[in-house]
């Protein structure tokens, strides 16, 4: 790695051109010389280059102002070429998180400013005449705290209406829902907050799991609960072992080769179709003929019929008579030879 060029090489060429001047052609062409190959060792100190040209007292003719690099003569440093081939580095394109795989299919719809809260719904005949006090226990003057525990209850009354009070499981996946339909929208204004992003995900994975409990232990539940909360529920796959590269390669070669030989046998299905239209049109030509020559002699179909029929042979009894039994066969080969 170049040192800078405040250390080393540039002091000690300041040291030797202070007491030369750069109006002779032979030093201007040296000056310009160093300066070029200061600029390449040190591509990245250009400004500095810059800075120690402007202190020199005597100002370049204008042969060492053509040497120069252009970088001095008004030029940034992006317009310079530089061989930085091994920092070249794919820039991806920024990750825009939707959360779809959550399976939401319902966006929690906005809590109305004049809703009293679920802990002073109790209290409505006290609160028809005040309309003061009737806002202060409002969602509109409530922190975000009390609007969730609000959201909350609501929906806790409404599983137990729906599923009875033994029914701890379905309320755990409506509150887990409810978190999650309120974090989904921060996370994708603000990508910046990480910890509500691990949260986020963390839950959608909780209440799948909850979900697929549910769907083991009571399937009619399961299936009314998703109805009710307008959730899309994935079925989990097994998990699938990794056989390294080479059977993937292998799949993908069998289902080319498979894909090319639907190709054929469709070709050949179609071949076959028109051969055999062939052969139906020429039967029915030869059978007319066959017809047309059957009545020319008066001959009838049971003619061709009985020409038709193969005798099978009779079996003939001397061969039966002078078969050689397997026994004797055995006794005539174990004979020794003389």
């Amino acid at each position: 790695m170049a040192a800078p060029l405040s250390q080393g090489f540039l002091p000690k060429m300041l040291m030797v051109m202070n007491g030369r001047s750069v109006k002779n052609p032979i030093f201007s062409l040296l000056h310009s010389n160093m300066a070029n190959s200061i600029l390449m060792k040190h591509s990245n100190s250009i400004r500095a280059l810059s800075n120690w040209m402007s202190t020199i007292s005597v100002n370049p003719p204008n042969k060492v102002k053509l040497l120069m690099p252009a970088v001095i003569a008004g030029q940034t440093q992006r317009d310079v070429p530089s061989r930085h081939y091994g920092r070249k580095t794919i820039i991806k394109p920024p990750r825009y998180p939707t959360f779809k795989y959550a399976g939401d299919l319902r966006q929690l719809p906005a809590l109305d400013k004049d809703t009293t809260l679920y802990q002073y719904q109790t209290c409505d005949q006290l609160l028809q005449g005040d309309g003061v006090l009737k806002r202060l226990v409002s969602a509109d003057l409530a922190k975000a705290r009390d609007v969730s525990h609000h959201k909350k209850e609501l929906i806790r009354d409404r599983i137990i209406e729906l599923f009875g009070p033994n029914s701890e499981l379905e309320q755990s996946i409506a509150s887990l829902t409810l978190e999650i339909r309120q974090m989904v929208p921060r996370c994708i204004t603000y990508r910046s907050d990480k910890v509500k992003k691990v949260h986020l995900v963390k839950c959608i994975f909780k209440r799948k799991r909850l979900l697929t409990r549910l769907r083991e232990l009571d399937h009619e539940r399961f299936e009314w609960l998703l109805r009710e909360l307008k959730i899309q529920y994935v079925i989990p796959r097994d998990k699938e072992e990794y056989k390294g590269w080479k059977h993937n390669l292998r799949e993908s070669i069998k289902k080319i080769a498979n894909e090319k030989q639907r190709e054929k046998l469709k070709e050949l299905r179609a071949k076959f179709e028109e051969e055999k239209k062939a052969f139906f049109e020429e039967k029915k030509v030869i059978l007319s003929k066959m017809e047309a020559d059957l009545g020319k002699y008066g001959l009838g179909r049971d003619f061709l019929e009985q020409l038709l029929v193969a005798k099978e042979p009779e079996p003939d009894d001397d061969l039966l008579k002078h078969r050689i039994k397997k026994s004797d066969l055995i006794k005539l080969f174990n004979q020794p030879k003389k």
